[in-house]
């Protein structure tokens, strides 16, 4: 599929028959000892140093092998270990993860669902909205990430939800702000049936909308209605 993978692995999740040495063996050798095994595209390397890590990869290797600073207690000074690459590479981004984790968990989705799937289906669609609020903010618009799940969740009720039977005029706090003034697509549109113009301060009925917003709208408040 052209995805790959770096992670830290549980000790009882390694095979038994996996040649590289046991925790215990390698908690009596010096910081910065390595072992390694690969099958296929997956390596997984077992490295020293202040505690045994153990990292699987299909995507990184061992090599080439770098260097970690670490303090020394016997020499009482910084010291350059030995540290594969894949090590490396699972340290840099690995506070990414917790950093998803985290904005995941402050808006978690909180419907319980009865089939096995539905916990991972809930968690692709936080993931996603998190990863779509970081690249909204990257793209310069400041937005917290409760009201950007806001506007989506108003933004798929708008579209496919069941509009409000009663009449009256049409509230101007349905349109969502990003879309009411982002300045794009917004034409006016002859209808059959009247509606009242969505401007506070305007009592017309006519039959012209937005293409866009769903509003009634006449053509004086047309620029108005769109303009902060």
């Amino acid at each position: 599929m052209g995805y790959g993978g770096t992670g830290t692995l549980r000790q009882n999740r390694l095979p038994k028959e996996c040649p590289i040495a046991k925790v215990d063996t390698m908690k009596k050798r010096a910081r910065g000892s390595y072992e390694f095994a690969c099958q296929g595209d997956v390596v997984v390397t077992r490295w020293m140093d202040n505690s045994v890590v153990t990292v699987a990869s299909t995507d990184h290797k061992v090599n080439p092998v770098g260097s970690a600073d670490r303090y020394s207690k016997a020499q009482k000074q910084k010291i350059k270990v030995p540290r594969p690459n894949l090590i490396a590479i699972y340290n840099q981004y690995m506070g990414g993860t917790d950093l998803m984790d985290a904005h995941v968990n402050n808006y978690r989705i909180g419907i319980r669902g009865k089939k096995w799937w539905w916990p991972i289906f809930t968690w692709l669609i936080d993931v996603s909205l998190n990863n779509a609020w970081i690249l909204t903010r990257k793209s310069g618009r400041n937005i917290s990430q409760l009201d950007f799940r806001r506007e989506i969740a108003q933004t798929y009720l708008k579209k496919y939800g069941s509009p409000p039977k009663n009449g009256g005029r049409p509230s101007s706090a349905r349109v969502l702000t990003g879309m009411r003034y982002d300045g794009e697509n917004h034409f006016p549109k002859s209808i059959v049936n009247k509606r009242r113009c969505a401007d506070e301060n305007c009592k017309t009925i006519g039959r012209m909308e937005c293409t866009k917003c769903n509003v009634g709208l006449c053509i004086k408040c047309f620029q108005t209605y769109h303009t902060k």
